[in-house]
């Protein structure tokens, strides 16, 4: 498992996401609400959830093949979105947080959509990863403060 790799390959990934929402074509309304409310902290939570659930997967399976692990990973990601959602959105009252309160909303739009979305972002996230983890660690952390430098600006527009 190369930390610096998955947390490089995440960062990307959703500047990516913040580009295309903010920039190109509104992927939705959610996302460009969730920047625009959360700015950093939406990033940085958005980043940290992908980075625990890759490293899950890599704990899981420390021998296993890019497929196997990308694979693991994206039903790690969809457990978690469904183990968020009825284990803490739906119980949490409306009012006690404002990042729940926000998902709440979003759910009753159909809330599926997070369920692709998150699964094509964990893919991409997956094949950089394999892609990028033999780079050198000064690369990887050159890379990965770059992207985080580039997210700063980008959810700010």
């Amino acid at each position: 498992m190369n930390i610096l790799a998955i947390s490089t390959a995440v960062v990307w990934v959703d500047f990516l996401v913040i580009l295309i929402t903010k920039k190109v074509f509104v992927l939705n309304t959610f996302l460009n609400e969730w920047y625009d409310t959360y700015k950093l902290t939406g990033s940085l939570l958005d980043c940290l959830v992908f980075i625990l659930v890759i490293m899950l997967a890599f704990f899981t399976l420390p021998n296993g093949s890019p497929m196997a692990i990308s694979c693991l990973a994206i039903v790690y990601q969809i457990l978690h979105d469904i183990l968020l959602y009825v284990c803490v959105v739906i119980p949490l009252p409306q009012g006690e947080n404002a990042i729940i309160d926000l998902f709440k909303k979003y759910v009753g739009r159909g809330g599926v959509a997070t369920l692709v979305g998150d699964s094509i972002m964990m893919a991409t996230m997956m094949g950089i990863i394999f892609t990028i983890r033999k780079y050198t660690k000064t690369m990887l952390a050159f890379l990965l403060m770059l992207g985080i430098y580039s997210i700063g600006y980008m959810v700010y527009s």
